[in-house]
């Protein structure tokens, strides 16, 4: 009878251990649906879909039923399309589904439902990674992705492109105590906000691209809130309003948005913001007041920004509402471009004039491009606060926010670097940029693939695998950025990923991998 039983137990605890184990399902060789492959998938399992387009209400309004599994695609989503063909929504979690419930590398296309066009969250935290969302809509709002009760999404590397909806968020929108981490993405031509947060708990916002967009960027109520390193650009409205958040904002560029009557950069009503290492240029208010800052009822902390250029009815860069709604900002280690001629204060405002104020040109690399690099000769130059609140480890690109004890003002540090301006077809022209100092001599170096960790060494992090070409150029010029015009090879392809680095003055700079178009 023991014997019998050991054995019962051993067998039973096989079962277990051979239910646990993942299994990979391929769409369509194994199922011919994705709903087919949800409903035979456990927890863990894989769903790979091949390259395709996916239509039909078999391979749209798909739950996840709860089941901590992941959706996916075998070549990404330029190749995998989920075309909803604005009848169905995309996909739905609604079965408290946790992080290990994941969607990645797939284009949700032409989805539409009353809540929520592309992906429908409802008391649940699902993983949404490299996605493209688009050409969604919605009646109620969240044209891309709506997220209720509770929600937790973590939203990552995602493109959500052209979507709109009845009410006021084509983007991404989280209500009823919902919150969510957003990086990396690229959020952009949405009709209506386009992250839109209402009576929620936290909101991150990191390393993000808001860029013409019809509506407010992001409008945010009664939510703590996070927004790092991101750029808000050629939007057609205020990019960033918020109510009731104690909203901390650092390491962000607000360039060339039209508010159309409010604010052409940041919104606060009833809150206590705290702006760090900022740059607000060339916004307009369109008729509005405060070309870059607006604030009512609002009490503020704004150390090491920028503003220059931007223009507005009343308060070209900031103005401070009053009467019954009277405002307070602390002001320090920033470049106010126009002194107190840029400001506006209605009775009972008032501004703390601390100290490390400038007026003066802050010297971008090209104003004309939108290129809002510190050249070498910069009065923002090591002109920060190194003990300024909220100070963040990195810039906008990810060079050290610090160096030897000195912070520049603004969004964008002064350190050697490389990056681009203009497309990457290929047979056309593209913009090189390298950033050193006056006199450095220039390679430009091209490997045959990444590696990941770097290799150290004593000219810095090597990104690149060997076989590597170098091209020599000019010296870096006395302004501290070198421009050159190069034609993008003929011979690359769409998709395909070329990596380069540059050696600037004997020391490497960052990895720069352009993609062809």
């Amino acid at each position: 009878m023991f014997r019998r039983l050991v054995t019962f137990l051993g067998l039973v605890s096989l079962f277990a251990l051979s239910s646990a184990q993942t299994a990979t399902i391929y769409v369509p060789d194994d199922h011919g649906t994705i709903k087919d492959a949800v409903d035979a998938a456990v927890n863990g399992d894989v769903i790979v879909l091949r390259p395709g387009t996916y239509t039909g209400s078999w391979n749209t309004g798909v739950y996840f039923k709860g089941k901590a599994i992941t959706i996916t695609s075998e070549k990404g989503p330029a190749e995998t399309i989920v075309d909803c063909q604005d009848v169905f929504m995309g996909f739905v979690f609604g079965h408290k589904e946790t992080s290990a419930s994941r969607l990645d590398s797939i284009t949700i296309a032409n989805g539409y439902g009353s809540v929520g066009g592309g992906i429908y969250c409802g008391g649940s935290s699902p993983t949404i990674s490299n996605c493209v969302i688009r050409d969604c809509g919605s009646v109620a709002s969240g044209g891309a992705i709506r997220c209720v009760h509770n929600c937790n999404p973590t939203i990552t590397g995602c493109t959500i492109r052209g979507n709109m909806s009845s009410g006021a968020c084509g983007g991404i929108y989280l209500e009823w105590h919902s919150s969510a981490t957003i990086t990396d993405c690229v959020i952009e031509e949405n009709l209506g906000s386009a992250v839109s947060c209402v009576d929620s708990a936290t909101v991150v916002i990191e390393g993000c691209t808001f860029r013409r967009n019809q509506g407010r960027s992001v409008v945010i109520s009664d939510a703590a809130t996070t927004i790092g390193n991101s750029v808000f650009v050629n939007n057609q409205a205020t990019p960033v309003s918020t109510t009731r958040t104690g909203a901390i904002i650092t390491g962000c560029a607000f360039l060339h948005n039209l508010g159309w009557g409010s604010s052409g950069g940041i919104n606060c009503y009833d809150d206590t913001p705290a702006i760090t290492n900022c740059t607000f240029a060339y916004n307009d208010a369109g008729g509005g007041f405060g070309g870059a800052i607006y604030f009512n009822n609002s009490d503020g902390i704004v150390t090491n920004t920028i503003f220059w250029g931007d223009s507005a009815r009343q308060g070209d860069e900031i103005y401070l509402d009053g009467w019954a709604n009277p405002s307070t900002l602390h002001l320090s280690h920033s470049d106010l471009g126009g002194g107190l001629a840029s400001v506006q204060m209605e009775l009972g405002s008032q501004i703390t004039w601390g100290a490390g104020l400038i007026d003066a040109d802050p010297l971008f690399a090209e104003p004309n491009m939108l290129d809002t690099h510190l050249t070498y000769h910069s009065p923002c130059r090591d002109a920060g606060d190194p003990l300024a609140p909220n100070l963040p480890a990195t810039d906008l690109e990810g060079d050290p926010m610090a160096s030897s004890g000195a912070v520049d003002m603004g969004a964008d540090q002064y350190h050697i670097h490389l990056y681009h301006l203009g497309g990457v077809v290929p047979g056309s022209k593209t913009d090189l940029r390298f950033v050193g100092e006056p006199g450095d001599p220039v390679y430009l170096l091209l490997g045959s693939g990444i590696v990941d960790p770097p290799v150290p060494t004593v000219y810095g992090d090597l990104y690149l695998l060997a076989p590597i070409r170098a091209f020599g150029g000019p010296n870096i010029p006395a302004t501290g950025v070198l421009i050159t015009s190069a034609t993008v090879p003929a011979a690359w392809l769409p998709g395909e990923t070329f990596p380069f680095q540059a050696l600037v003055g004997g020391r490497l700079t960052n990895l720069m991998a352009l993609t062809a178009e």
